[in-house]
């Protein structure tokens, strides 16, 4: 075995497997990372100790995962600026919790009791009491497979408890590579679980080393290895031209004004970007190309309410005569305030879509009201309280193109609210203000979230975000255009074609939520039945 390290290793391993993930993208830190953690994690003796050294190693992922979550309260730093090392440290520190408990849960599963001369069953009899895992090959993959099962299911936890955070899952490492397309069975929970599977052989084969024959530790390692990088392979290159196979024939306008966020809403500088937009959208094609079928604005990109939007909707048509035209804005409904997007077409609204997944402390507070009475207020919220939660996913109809699914930033995170529509939508839109998240990661990762909606359900989807990076994504998740960062523009190209719907589309997360609880409970049995004959 690996010799015995100082626990706070286990935050370093974490910061490790976190460059697995965008912007960084290498996926072998994630298999460096994850064996030095659990390498150390045979040492412990307590359920307290195991716990807390997974709490660290999740308090490293996150760490370095969201390091952008202080970019929001720097917009604004003389109001939200000292909240930022506290939202970095709260948020990770708690996301790290799920992990810790993982880890508690697979330690319990797996050790056994030191005999000691009181066996009053308490809390602190479980958790402080000394208990040891057994060595050997066959002990090890007992826990290595309780470990990979306790932290694939809180993943899946931690994508709906307290309305759910499921940024940076596991699964992701494998954007734009042939593995990720297993996302279109089992889902990113069940790719991000397959992804631990593949970290704990490798872990098994380090700790077991000295112990098995050398044919069958490398022969496992080499094995796996060989799976691992065919999974790697990157994906065919995606087709943006009009007229190909899996290109249909409409062609899209995808609009980036760049309006920073720390000037977006100045009064003397809203409507400067408004005129952007429009000239943008009515610019003439690049290359003498026909115009546009459709034209895609970013999140609140129209800077008045809808109320008293007819002279802006007036400029817009008068400029795109015939062509609709998706945007966002805001909306008030007597004293209730959505984020909304609207659908845009001859002139009128012919419909909109109220964001229904809102962000805690950014668009809303809790107990707001409370809260604003001493000076604290969401980030992007108008009033104390913040905005009000739309009534749900459902599809617009754009035009003659079919009906759309509009995801509004935040809500492109989450792959159970993608697809959760009465109808099959023909394509995604997602509208965002990435100007919250910063130049890099925070932008990046977010588009890596939409790839994989669009490769889960099998639908196209076009993405306007503010900054950038804006961009036309295909049904297999790979994208055919983009608009990098800071860039002013707009993108010209075809919609990609849908495919059928995916597995994954069908039976959405309920069969890897069904093994997860099979496993908790088998795991539960058992840990009963050992501790009643003790």
């Amino acid at each position: 075995m690996i010799p015995k390290l100082p626990v706070w290793v286990s935050a370093i391993a974490g910061a490790i497997v976190a460059l697995a993930g965008a912007p960084f993208g290498i996926i072998a830190a994630a298999f460096a990372g994850g064996v030095l953690h659990l390498s150390q994690s045979v040492y412990d003796r307590s359920i307290c100790a195991a716990s807390l050294r997974s709490w660290l190693f999740g308090f490293g992922y996150f760490a370095v995962t969201l390091h952008w979550i202080v970019e929001p309260f720097l917009v604004d730093a003389a109001r939200h600026g000292w909240m930022a090392p506290f939202a970095l440290v709260f948020l990770c520190g708690g996301l790290a919790v799920f992990w810790g408990l993982a880890q508690g849960v697979a330690f319990l599963a797996t050790s056994e009791t030191v005999p000691a001369d009181s066996p009053t069953f308490h809390f602190k009899t479980i958790w402080k009491r000394e208990r040891t895992l057994a060595l050997g090959p066959r002990a090890h993959a007992h826990f290595l497979m309780n470990w990979a099962f306790a932290l694939g299911g809180v993943e899946v936890l931690r994508s709906f408890a307290f309305t759910g955070f499921p940024w940076g899952l596991l699964g992701y490492i494998w954007v734009d590579t042939q593995a990720s397309m297993l996302a279109t069975v089992v889902g990113p929970h069940g790719l991000g679980l397959l992804s631990l599977f593949a970290v704990c052989v490798f872990a098994w084969a380090v700790l077991n080393r000295h112990v098995l024959p050398a044919r069958v530790g490398w022969g496992t390692m080499i094995g796996v290895l060989i799976v691992v990088l065919a999974g790697m392979q990157p994906m065919p290159p995606a087709r943006a031209n009009v007229g190909s196979a899996e290109v249909e024939q409409t062609l899209v306008r995808i609009v980036q004004p760049n309006a920073p966020q720390s000037e977006k809403w100045l009064p003397e500088k809203a409507r400067d970007f408004f005129d952007r937009s429009v000239a943008l959208s009515e610019a003439a094609p690049e290359n003498g190309g026909r115009r546009p079928d459709l034209i895609v604005w970013p999140e609140t990109s129209i800077p008045v309410w809808l109320d008293e939007a007819d002279v802006a909707i007036g400029m817009i048509s008068r400029a795109l005569p015939q062509t609709p035209v998706i945007a966002g804005l805001q909306r008030a409904d007597r004293l209730r305030f959505f984020n909304t997007a609207v659908v845009i077409d001859d002139g009128y609204v012919t419909d909109f879509y109220d964001k229904a997944q809102l962000v805690p402390f950014g668009e809303y507070l809790p107990f707001g009201g409370l809260l604003s009475k001493l000076g604290i207020y969401g980030l992007a919220a108008n009033e104390g309280g913040g905005f009000s939660r739309g009534i749900g996913m459902r599809t617009l109809q754009v035009g003659d193109l079919g009906r759309a699914q509009i995801l509004i930033c935040y809500e492109g995170i989450f792959p159970h609210l993608a697809g959760a529509t009465k109808e099959r939508p023909a394509f995604f839109a997602l509208i965002t203000n990435d100007g919250w998240f910063g130049n890099w990661a925070g932008p990046r990762q977010h588009l890596v979230q939409a790839q994989f909606r669009s490769l889960e359900q099998g639908i196209p989807m076009l993405r306007s975000a503010n900054t950038g990076i804006s961009a036309i994504i295909d049904a297999r998740g790979r994208v055919t255009a983009q608009l990098g960062m800071n860039q002013t523009g707009f993108i010209d190209a075809g919609m990609p074609a849908a495919r059928k719907a995916t597995l994954y589309a069908r039976t959405r997360d309920w069969p890897i939520i069904g093994v997860f609880m099979l496993w908790l409970i088998g795991t539960s049995v058992l840990v009963w039945r050992r501790s009643s004959l003790t």
